[in-house]
């Protein structure tokens, strides 16, 4: 099993709880006393418990076909350790107990006698409190920091932003049982064989941190996995920190074309030119801030003419999307999967694209509003079903700088180096021209702007032209998931309207 085809079905078993978890949450709210989060762990349960047996499955099948290529046994298929709902009910209570930021809001500054108010809440004058907000894109701009408690507790900004601290340690439990299913297969071949097997942690590049990094370069020098998995001395508890994307991969013969070989050379040669541990975080952090990242990026499908990591970092690396080549390449890497859509898929597109801007609906749909809540479903399992091929460079335009970044377009420069996880879909066209001439015009508040997006190869997305309303295929929109990471890397001043350039790529 190539390790895209592994994130795929991966990302398919978190994508089904999450969509679970946040239906309990909007329809029920927040817990916050005890009985509260026992009823929601109860509910949480079944979904996670199949989920985590699924992820099971799936470790030993990607696990076999490595263990085959070596020449070793097979694993035979286990289920995942008992998880008890305990688990559940201790993570909603660490994502409810502290104050919590609510990003995305229109918010009133409070003055030192009067309190804030975030869309209904009311925000007490507190000493350091700092207000901010989220625009359409997810710049983080403003935040607010609220008490979670019984009077805001079906906020949707509240529930959002909980179930975001819910995800990530939910899936971080659910990865859990198939990073014990590996190192089972692995105890049990090496009790079998007699032989010792290496171990090495492998960057997937969703969120890959400069402490990770550093664990990567070390390679297949580990004894156990405990040692792989740990993330600094005496620190065996806390083997994965929540959104970490590692994967910990056996290493039969180091010298065979083991998955994340190539990157764990790379990784290398960055360790031994830095000047210790700090030097080569911080080297690491500059190189994924300027989107070279590739090279040492280990979870990816290894290709039989070698080569060079392509340069991603730069400019040149990615043809212009509105190229009639590029265009081309497009509509032929999106023509197979337009063929395979079902019915299903194809309504939820016809119904996305509607004048009557449905699409907000979907965007945040309420827990009553079925038709939102099933169209994006849908649309969620559109984009899924397909990784961009290789890096396209594609447009968005921006009518109102004020609106969007809460500024005017002369201050653009301020953004670069702000990363943000969007909860909703978004949308980009391959055509500049559709981008500049529809959605930019006209100029507004703060004035208008352009954004590059360069989306990296391996980053979930569905080509709306082939399958939608025929008569809006000219606009030849690509549409992302929810939950994908951004990150502002420049503006260019160079046309007629400044051009915000973005980084986008899959996150965990």
């Amino acid at each position: 099993m190539k390790p895209t085809e592994y994130r795929r079905r991966r990302d398919l078993i978190w994508r089904r709880v999450r969509q679970q978890m946040r239906s309990i949450l909007l329809f029920d709210g927040v817990p916050v006393t005890p009985e509260q989060r026992e009823d929601a762990a109860q509910k949480i349960l079944f979904p996670v418990r199949r989920a985590r047996d699924e992820s099971a499955q799936l470790a030993t099948a990607f696990y076999n076909d490595e263990a085959v290529r070596a020449g070793r046994q097979p694993s035979r298929p286990r289920r995942a350790p008992f998880y008890p709902p305990g688990a559940i009910e201790s993570v909603l209570e660490r994502a409810t107990s502290p104050k919590i930021r609510i990003d995305g809001l229109d918010v009133v500054p409070a003055t030192p006698t009067q309190t804030a108010r975030v869309e209904g809440l009311e925000v007490a004058p507190t000493r350091g409190v700092v207000i901010e907000g989220l625009d359409d894109l997810g710049v983080e701009l403003e935040h607010a920091r609220v008490e979670i408690d019984e009077s805001n507790r079906r906020d949707p900004a509240v529930v959002e932003k909980v179930n975001q601290r819910v995800d990530r340690a939910i899936i971080r439990h659910i990865e859990q049982a198939a990073r014990d299913t590996v190192k089972a297969a692995v105890e049990a071949e090496e009790e079998r064989s007699g032989d010792p097997i290496g171990w090495a942690r492998v960057l997937t590049g969703a969120e890959s941190c400069g402490f990770c990094a550093m664990l990567a370069s070390r390679g297949p020098i580990y004894k156990t996995e405990e040692t792989a998995q740990r993330r600094g001395k005496n620190q065996e508890e806390d083997k994965y920190h929540d959104g970490c994307d590692c994967l910990i991969v056996p290493v039969f013969d180091i010298d065979d074309d083991w998955v994340g070989k190539d990157a764990w050379e790379n990784l290398e040669q960055l360790w031994i030119e830095s000047d210790g541990r700090k030097d080569f975080e911080k080297r690491f952090r500059q190189i994924r801030d300027d989107g070279d990242v590739d090279q040492y990026i280990g979870a990816i499908d290894p290709t039989s003419s070698g080569g060079d990591p392509p340069d991603n970092g730069a400019d040149t690396a990615v043809t212009f999307a509105d190229d009639p080549d590029d265009a081309e390449g497009i509509e032929q890497e999106f023509a197979g999967w337009a063929q395979e859509r079902t019915a299903d898929e194809i309504e939820a597109v016809t119904r996305w694209q509607g004048t009557d801007r449905f699409y907000q609906r979907v965007q945040q749909p309420t827990a009553d509003d079925a038709e939102a809540r099933s169209v994006r479903d849908e649309m969620e399992d559109l984009v899924y079903s397909h990784e961009l091929a290789q890096d396209r460079e594609l447009w968005r335009g921006i009518r109102s700088c004020e609106a969007t970044f809460g500024m005017q377009s002369s201050d653009l420069e301020s953004l670069i180096g702000r990363e943000f996880t969007p909860n909703q879909f978004t949308a980009a066209t391959s055509a500049r021209e559709v981008a500049e001439r529809e959605f930019s015009q006209p100029s507004l508040r703060g004035g208008n702007a352009m954004i590059r997006v360069r989306a990296r190869k391996g980053t979930p997305a569905a080509y709306l032209a082939p399958i939608g309303d025929p008569k809006l295929a000219y606009q030849r929109e690509v549409l992302f998931p929810p939950g994908i990471s951004m990150r502002i890397v420049g503006v260019d001043r160079s046309s007629t309207l400044p051009v915000i350039v973005v980084d986008l790529w899959r996150s965990v």
